[in-house]
């Protein structure tokens, strides 16, 4: 790939990740906006997020001629399962702990990725991401801790088990190098079978679900097709840094709009997570300055959100 080309590419992949990471900080807000009990949400929510990405999958296969599976293979079935865990696991942190703890949280993410792209393929972490990850670590055990003062601790130990099914499933998409642009969207079906049932039963339950059309039906679609498709312009670590406006910007936002003011010991944890997640990208990044040239490891946060 000569220096023009991947200069374009790097011009469109920032692009992408720009837009997906910023429209992706409105999820938790939108989702508290609505007011809706959490079986309503997994519901509607996974609902039309899953029914986004057929629609558009369809339109780019029947319409525009492109080839792409909607589930490519066994893998590709996994993947969309794990991302179904995750999912599950993010919405019951989302109403379980505050917005900050959920974001922070799933910045683990990364660490989770690295550990297993070395378990699962043998690519053993950089010097950087081996440093980096006890630090991070800390920074997950102050947010936990602040759980614990604030009886939120299942919800960050939920954040946490999201964090670690979503690596699992970037970190096998990757492993497989095919394209597995819809698996984080078709992940959330199996949600909407579960709660199918209990909100028959006990009732739709919103009091303003305009936001939640508005959150599964265009925001979510929006950012996940956006930073699903990012690694393909750029290198994984770039790819991260859209992730991180979504960890930065949504506790802004639920501040801002809710009052909602993460307690100290989360807040000192959470710091710790963004600057060790910044300095591993900004090292990763000047070891594969390429598309298309970094792992799984090193890409951790490509793929994060359920």
């Amino acid at each position: 790939m000569t220096n023009n080309a991947i200069a374009e590419s790097n011009r469109v992949g920032l692009l992408l990740i720009a837009i997906g990471g910023m429209v992706l900080s409105f999820d938790i807000p939108l989702i508290r906006l609505s007011g809706s009990d959490y079986w309503s949400v997994l519901f509607l929510r996974s609902l039309l997020i899953s029914g986004a990405a057929v629609g558009y999958w369809a339109f780019r296969r029947y319409v525009q001629g492109h080839e792409t599976r909607l589930v490519d293979g066994w893998k590709g079935l996994f993947v969309t399962l794990c991302y179904a865990v995750g999912v599950t696991s993010f919405l019951y942190s989302v109403f379980n702990t505050t917005a900050a703890n959920t974001v922070f949280i799933l910045a683990f993410n990364s660490v989770f990725a690295a550990l297993l792209s070395w378990v699962l393929f043998g690519e053993r972490p950089s010097r950087t991401t081996m440093t980096v990850i006890p630090v991070t670590i800390a920074g997950v055990c102050l947010i936990i801790g602040s759980g614990l003062e604030t009886g939120n601790w299942t919800g960050d130990l939920a954040a946490l088990n999201a964090a670690f099914f979503i690596a699992l499933a970037l970190v096998v998409s990757r492993g497989s190098r095919r394209d597995m642009r819809y698996a984080a969207a078709l992940g959330s079906i199996l949600p909407a079978l579960v709660a199918l049932p209990i909100v028959l039963a006990e009732g739709f339950q919103s009091q303003a679900p305009v936001w939640l059309v508005l959150n599964g039906g265009l925001v979510v679609p929006i950012a996940l097709i956006c930073l699903a498709a990012g690694p393909m312009f750029v290198p994984a670590p770039l790819v991260s840094l859209g992730y991180l406006l979504e960890t930065v910007f949504t506790p802004v936002w639920v501040w801002l709009v809710f009052d909602e003011r993460p307690a100290a010991l989360a807040f000192a944890g959470g710091g710790v997570i963004l600057a060790a997640l910044c300095v591993q990208t900004m090292a990763e990044l000047r070891s594969n300055p390429k598309p298309g040239l970094a792992t799984a490891a090193s890409g951790g946060r490509a793929g994060q959100h359920p």
